[in-house]
């Protein structure tokens, strides 16, 4: 009995914030600004909105997600699953925009989460090997020859690296 009763307030509680959502569509427009603010840095153009109707639909049409790189795709799955996991509402957004359950939408959190672990621990192995070899290198070099040899890599990569 009392456990009917709990899920039936938890239902009711969950209905009337997603009716809520669906009624005022205007919070997730400023999401979306949210999100155009951040990708200025990465070169998207968006179109300026005064708050019309559309609004919302012009946000998610000049937004070219084609356009972004592998790793700026990745940035940001990554920082709408942290998002989501601070706010509620925004979750259920994106859980209905993804078409999943929250079950899902843990798991996807938790790799998420594992994924960015184990590539800073993997960073910062290699980080160490090649922290290790330069000292190995260096180690019978003078002052100026280690400021010539490091001049010299900068340069190649300068070379190899147009971006």
């Amino acid at each position: 009995m009392y456990l009917s009763e709990a899920h039936k307030k938890s239902s009711e509680a969950k209905q009337a914030t997603i009716k809520k959502w669906q009624e005022s569509p205007t919070d997730w427009i400023k999401m979306d600004k949210l999100a155009q603010e951040h990708f200025k840095e990465h070169g998207q153009k968006r179109s300026s909105n005064n708050g019309s109707g559309n609004s919302q639909k012009k946000l998610k049409d000049t937004f070219d997600y084609t356009s972004l790189t592998r790793k700026e795709l990745d940035i940001l799955y990554h920082q709408i699953i942290d998002k989501a996991i601070e706010n509620y509402e925004y979750r259920l957004h994106v859980l209905f925009k993804w078409k999943i359950n929250h079950e899902q939408f843990h798991y996807r959190a938790g790799a998420s989460l594992a994924t960015r672990i184990r590539r800073e621990e993997q960073r910062m192995k290699k980080h160490d090997i090649i922290g290790v070899y330069f000292k190995k290198r260096w180690a019978n070099m003078t002052p100026e020859e280690v400021e010539a040899d490091r001049n010299w890599i900068r340069d190649q990569g300068d070379l190899r690296n147009p971006n």
